[in-house]
């Protein structure tokens, strides 16, 4: 079968899905949606909708594997912002669940970034914050130099910062990561052309 085929045959499998999902038939919708996506795996809505019904069927790491897996395929497409945010939503709310609080509160700012004012988002990340693994800053080593018979203090190591992007005609994603930096410690300031 050809791309074009295989696209076709999936999306006609999804559209069995669905009707299965909606005549709360969940198994068969499963194995349809899994069909779907052995047919095109790049299309990131089969991975949401059977995330939608693993999660029915009770099988939340499944089911938080695949919204993640959702979020991941649409995570650089501004067509496809809804889908990745409710992504987003899903999976930091099956990560809670499974008591997998760095990757949930991962997702849910996330989510919180492209929809602050979401309710549930809000909440599920009061929930989960307080439960995240803290940044402990790695001890530092010290510098000792043996000339002259005198030594110096040592000297602290500097955080490691990397930050990621992401920006559609609507909005800029900033992500910045810092280590060796205590959480009450970071501030991060934002001007017209610069972030310190």
């Amino acid at each position: 079968m050809s791309k074009p085929a295989n696209k076709t045959a999936a999306n006609a499998l999804f559209q069995q899905g669905n009707e299965a999902y909606f005549d709360d038939e969940y198994e068969q919708a499963e194995s349809l949606y899994t069909q779907a996506i052995a047919a095109d795996h790049t299309n990131s809505e089969y991975y949401l909708r059977r995330a939608q019904v693993r999660s029915k069927l009770g099988n939340i790491e499944s089911a938080a594997s695949d919204a993640q897996k959702a979020a991941t395929l649409s995570a650089d497409k501004s067509s496809l912002l809804r889908q990745y945010f409710k992504a987003l939503h899903l999976h930091g709310k099956w990560a809670a669940e499974l008591k997998n609080y760095d990757e949930a509160a991962e997702s849910l700012r996330k989510a919180a970034v492209i929809n602050p004012s979401h309710e549930e988002i809000k909440k599920l990340l009061d929930t989960v914050e307080p439960l995240t693994t803290p940044v402990v800053p790695e001890p530092v080593a010290e510098k000792r130099e043996e000339a002259a018979g005198s030594s110096q203090p040592a000297v602290p190591a500097r955080p490691k910062v990397r930050h990621e992007w992401y920006q559609n005609d609507e909005f800029v994603v900033l992500e910045i990561f810092i280590k060796r930096v205590q959480k009450d410690a970071a501030s991060v300031e934002f001007t017209e052309k610069s972030v310190s």
